[in-house]
């Protein structure tokens, strides 16, 4: 789970990372270095937007200013760096 920060995954080719609100919404939402971008968009637990997002080959960074995130990846992906 990710809350008011940012999980960073090293650069992988392949496999798929989905992220879920979890709970109220989630604002200022921002995926990066996944095949699908989204920035600075709010995430609501009744529309599931970042479900089966892709790796890209550059590192996947995923940020939420307010709320809390749920981040699901293929195992092979590795494990995250927190930021805060």
């Amino acid at each position: 789970a990710v809350c008011g920060g940012t999980v960073t995954f090293p650069a992988r080719d392949r496999g798929i990372l989905s992220v879920f609100c979890l709970g109220a919404d989630a604002r200022d939402v921002s995926i990066q270095g996944g095949q699908y971008p989204l920035h600075h968009a709010v995430l609501t637990a009744e529309f599931p937007l970042g479900v089966s997002n892709h790796f890209t080959g550059e590192p996947a960074h995923i940020s939420v200013r307010d709320g809390s995130l749920l981040v699901i990846w293929d195992k092979a992906a590795g494990f995250p760096v927190t930021e805060q």
